[in-house]
């Protein structure tokens, strides 16, 4: 789908593309901004308000005692008059809620430990929670300017001062953090704005220096397509793409233009020879036609004289056959029985060895019995240790009780490996019962399969005496079928020879027609190409 868009369209969605990516950038770089000028603000409002928390300490110090009164209304006078930023200022309150220091000299001395902002906001008590944190911290409410009434959104940092029962702050109104986060966006936006437009028309122009030769190429090579190739291809001395698209046109052009008079020279000459073609052709079919109606006739007669000797010849070859399949069967009878000796041979030989191994292993399970004998007296032998353990254990007293339950343990242990050599004594006797029982039976078939190798051996013999007649009889029926078939082999070959002369003779005759055909057909085509030929327009003169 992508590939059926226009150049033109292509180029400005790319330019779009690179105006969303823009966008995108501007709106981070908006968002780290944003993000920076408020982190800023925060530390100058903490770092003004730790300035008067260092102020406030160091009068204390020149005066050497508990700030009094005196001091209060020092500090008061110094807070009150302390303006930044064109109009905040530092307030000092007391943790009851009454004002220290404020620029409105009105509000001095008056407790608004229940202010609310318009929000329902506790302004103060929030600022109080705030100054009691380790270091300070931030709250925003809502509090008009010095200049007016109208309330804004404030942003302040307050920190406690505990020599005076007091805590100091500063504040900034956020419309005026807005209006510089604004003032900043507008520059940037313009600034994106200006480059989108370099974009866009940049894509222009190049969607333009693109699109128009491209457009006059089009036009050319549809000329050259509905068979006008007088025209000259534009754009060749350009040294871009688009040029080297030009030239190759150019050079298809005068290629087109070079086969096309060859063509045209040749045409006539092709159809001439055609026609001659086919003339001389037609008078070769009606020869061919003739010879083959009598080499017809002869084949006819040979094919009758054929017939009584395939039919001899099919007859001998069926006796051979039925002589042949006898032999193949009693062949494979006895081969038969070969192997069937021979898979009795190794089975017994199998049982043998079976009957061998069953012996090995009942002498086996014999070495196991006695092996368990042995584990049973040493199973004996720690039952009595165990017990021997158990009595020093109790004249130990509480000493050998630990002693005493690991005695006890391995008591029980013993006990169970006795269980367990009983059990296992008593399934080795199964087992040594069934391998008797198994020896027996193993002895008893190893008898029955000799006793089947021997008839087998008779029977083979009898079967080898009746392969050697089937095989006396096949000598004889092929021996038979020779002769006939070398009668009818003679006659086959007339007969071939001459099926083959009226088969050549069809085909040369088809051949003629076909090339007649064919000659005909070339006649028209040279006709039809001389006509097509003749609708391409090509250049006065040569081309260069």
């Amino acid at each position: 789908m992508w590939s059926n868009v226009r150049i033109r369209y292509k180029l400005m969605a790319l330019v779009a593309c690179a105006a969303l990516a823009l966008a995108l950038a501007s709106v981070g770089a908006l968002a780290a901004i944003w993000n920076a000028r408020l982190q800023e603000r925060k530390d100058e409002l903490k770092n003004i308000s730790e300035i008067a928390v260092q102020i406030i300490k160091a009068q204390n110090t020149l005066t050497g005692s508990a700030p009094g009164e005196s001091n209060l209304s020092r500090l008061s006078r110094l807070f009150s008059s302390i303006s930044y930023n064109g109009g905040e200022y530092i307030f000092l309150i007391s943790d009851d809620g009454t004002f220290l220091a404020h620029p409105k000299s009105d509000m001095i001395g008056r407790n608004y430990i229940d202010l609310k902002d318009k929000e329902g906001t506790p302004v103060i008590r929030n600022l109080l929670a705030a100054s009691k944190k380790e270091g300070g911290s931030f709250t925003e409410y809502y509090w008009p300017r010095a200049t007016n009434d109208i309330a804004i959104k404030k942003m302040t940092f307050s920190i406690g001062v505990p020599a005076l029962g007091a805590f100091v702050g500063t504040g900034a109104y956020m419309d005026d953090l807005r209006a510089k986060f604004i003032s900043d966006a507008t520059i940037i936006v313009l600034v994106n704005l200006v480059i989108l437009a370099g974009l866009g028309g940049l894509a222009l122009l190049i969607a333009r220096s693109i699109s128009r030769p491209v457009a006059e190429l089009v036009t050319v090579m549809s000329g050259m397509a509905d068979g006008d190739l007088s025209i000259n291809v534009p754009g060749r001395t350009r040294n871009d793409e688009t040029g080297l698209l030009a030239r190759a046109a150019e050079q298809m052009r005068h290629q087109l233009h070079a086969l096309t008079s060859e063509v045209r020279a040749h045409a006539k000459g092709v159809y001439e020879a055609a026609q001659g073609t086919a003339m001389a052709v037609e008078a070769q079919a009606v020869t061919s036609s003739q010879m083959s109606a009598s080499v017809t006739e002869i084949t006819a007669t040979m094919e009758e004289f054929s017939a009584s000797s395939t039919q001899i010849a099919e007859y001998s070859s069926t006796v051979v056959d039925l002589a042949n399949l006898t032999w193949d069967h009693s062949r494979k009878g006895a081969e038969a029985m070969e192997l069937v000796t021979a898979k009795m041979r190794d089975t017994g030989e199998d049982n043998q060895n079976s009957l061998h191994e069953i012996i090995d292993l009942g002498s086996k399970s014999k070495e196991i019995s006695k092996i368990m004998q042995i584990i049973n007296a040493i199973a004996d032998q720690t039952k009595l240790i165990a017990f021997n353990a158990a009595l020093e254990a109790a004249s130990a007293g509480d000493a050998g009780r630990r002693f005493g339950v690991v005695a006890a343990e391995i008591r029980r242990l013993a006990d169970s490996v006795t269980e367990s050599t009983s059990e296992i004594e008593g399934r080795i006797s199964h087992i040594q019962d069934s391998i008797n029982r198994l020896v027996i039976t193993s002895e008893k078939g190893a008898k029955g399969i000799g006793e089947g190798v021997t008839a087998i051996a008779h029977t083979a013999e009898r079967l080898n005496e009746l392969v050697d007649a089937a095989r006396q009889t096949t000598a004889a029926a092929e021996q038979i079928s020779l002769s006939t078939r070398q009668q009818r082999t003679a006659s086959n070959q007339v007969v071939g020879a001459l099926r083959e002369i009226v088969a050549a003779s069809n085909h040369t005759a088809q051949s003629i027609n076909q090339i007649s055909d064919i000659s005909k057909g070339t006649a028209q085509q040279s006709s039809d190409m001389e006509r097509l030929v003749g609708r391409i327009r090509l250049a006065s003169t040569a081309l260069p």
